[in-house]
């Protein structure tokens, strides 16, 4: 058995389990993260260099991305299909940014698709922490 693994994992529940005790209750005010607020205004060079910059630095992306390289490798897989593998990981990955971006960009600011990343934005907001704590635990 790699300990290291146990107790790297045991971290990741631990991690997960204070930030779901320490989220906002329901019908608490919650205060927009300071990164969601500079995404308000933003133009789309800021936005995607922030997105870049925010998940490239996110500690819960790099275990994911660790998680899923180890995974990879593990089956034995070479080449070709460590390349597709890779290219599966990142299509799924980021399917809900690209989906969010071609929708404010082809939806048109009177749209449907406006209000419904404004209900998304807005869901986030609130939900931050409990997704936050969800997908710490998970990888453990």
């Amino acid at each position: 058995m790699d300990w290291s693994r146990v107790v790297a994992g045991a971290a990741l529940i631990v991690l997960g389990v204070r930030k779901w005790v320490a989220r906002p209750r329901r019908g608490e005010a919650v205060e927009t993260p300071a990164w969601m607020a500079l995404l308000e205004d933003a133009s789309t060079g800021r936005a995607l260099g922030l997105g870049l910059l925010l998940s490239g630095a996110n500690p819960k992306n790099i275990v994911l991305i660790g998680s899923a390289m180890a995974a990879a490798i593990e089956t034995g897989a070479h080449d070709g299909d460590l390349a597709l593998a890779a290219a599966v990981f990142v299509v799924i990955g980021s399917s809900t940014v690209v989906g969010a971006v071609l929708a404010h960009t082809f939806g048109g600011a009177g749209a449907a698709a406006a209000t419904a990343l404004d209900q998304t934005r807005s869901r986030n907001a609130r939900c931050a922490a409990s997704s936050a704590a969800a997908s710490s635990a998970i990888p453990g």
